[in-house]
C-alpha cells in the first residue's frame, strides 16, 4: 500500500478553517525561504503565523495566537548576522490588535512583538515591513501613522520614532541610500 504525504494545499485548507473571513479575510502573500513556507494565517486564539516544511507540507512550527491576519507579506531578513522573518500582523479583530513580530525561522520563536495598529475595528495592516540597518519601518493608515523600530543585538526592540502624520495603507515604501520612497 502506498502512503501519501499530506499536501501543503490540504494542510492550508484545514488551517484556514480557523480564520474568520468577515469583510477583510486573509490576503497576505506567503514566503518561501530556508526550506519553509511562512504564512501569516491570522487565526486569533489558534495561531497567527505558521512555518510549513517545504518538502513534506507538515507544520514545522506555529507562532503567536493573539493577532489576526493582515495584507502585509512576511519579509525575510538578516538582522545582526542572523536570519529572521518579520511579520506585520493585524486585521479585523475586536478589540483591534496587531503589530510587528520578529520570528526566528528555524524555531518559530518570537523575539519580540511591537503592538502597532489602528484603533478602528474596520482596518488592517497592509504595508509590508521595510528592513535596513537592523531597523524596521512599519506604516499603517486610519490615523495610525508610522514607526521606526531598531532591533537590538539581543533581539529585543527599541522604538526610534513614531509619526502620526505619515501613514501608508497598501503601499510599501522602498529604502535606498538613507531615504524611504
Amino acid at each position: 500500500m502506498r502512503h501519501s504525504r499530506p499536501s501543503i494545499s490540504s494542510y492550508l485548507l484545514n488551517l484556514f478553517h480557523y480564520v474568520c473571513q468577515d469583510f477583510f479575510g486573509s490576503a497576505s502573500t506567503a514566503l518561501v525561504d530556508c526550506g519553509l513556507l511562512f504564512i501569516n494565517v491570522g487565526a486569533p486564539g489558534v495561531r497567527c503565523v505558521v512555518g510549513l516544511d517545504g518538502a513534506t507540507g507538515r507544520e514545522a512550527w506555529r507562532a503567536g495566537v493573539e493577532w489576526g491576519p493582515s495584507y502585509a507579506s512576511p519579509v525575510p531578513s538578516i538582522i545582526h548576522g542572523q536570519r529572521r522573518v518579520l511579520i506585520f500582523a493585524g486585521g479585523e479583530s475586536n478589540p483591534p490588535v496587531g503589530g510587528l513580530m520578529s520570528i526566528d525561522p528555524a524555531t518559530g520563536h518570537i523575539d519580540f512583538k511591537f503592538p502597532f495598529r489602528s484603533r478602528t475595528y474596520e482596518s488592517a495592516n497592509a504595508s509590508s515591513p521595510v528592513v535596513f540597518d537592523n531597523k524596521v519601518f512599519i506604516t499603517s493608515s486610519y490615523r495610525t501613522g508610522s514607526a521606526l523600530v531598531e532591533i537590538t543585538s539581543d533581539f529585543t526592540h527599541r522604538v526610534v520614532w513614531t509619526n502620526k502624520d505619515l501613514g501608508l495603507h497598501f503601499n510599501t515604501p522602498i529604502y535606498k541610500n538613507g531615504f524611504l520612497y
